[in-house]
């Protein structure tokens, strides 16, 4: 499987709240960094497990949450997918969300060992 697809295919996982399938494309040994975390949200989760039940978020706060990637960048050296994305999203009980992103995953064989996510903080 190619590492954009992947990158892709944990978008999708969110969006469509598959977090069964989000767990298969993540190294049991994952991290998770939000460099730019709100109060009261972690700014690195580690383990994979930990990883689908902080991105299982979206349940208790949307719903409608979808993530749209625009762009992606394959790094060859550092096995690592940049890929830049918009959410939009419906909130409970009411209001609407949009945000730009910029995800870094970086791979071990088939499955994201490191996830970075950049966000506005400020949309939040």
């Amino acid at each position: 499987m190619d590492y954009i697809e992947v990158s892709h295919q944990v978008l999708e996982c969110i969006s469509s709240r598959e977090f069964d399938t989000l767990r298969t494309l993540l190294d049991n040994e994952a991290t998770m960094e939000l460099p730019y975390a709100p109060d009261g949200v972690p700014a690195l989760t580690e383990g994979a497990e930990n990883i689908v039940a902080a991105v299982a978020y979206v349940e208790e706060h949307f719903r409608v949450f979808k993530l749209q990637p625009h762009e992606a960048y394959f790094c060859r050296d550092s096995e690592t997918v940049i890929l830049e994305a918009t959410s939009m999203g419906v909130r409970k009980p009411s209001g609407t969300y949009q945000n730009r992103y910029v995800f870094v995953f970086r791979f071990k064989g088939n499955k994201i060992l490191r996830w970075r996510e950049y966000l506005n903080p400020l949309q939040l």
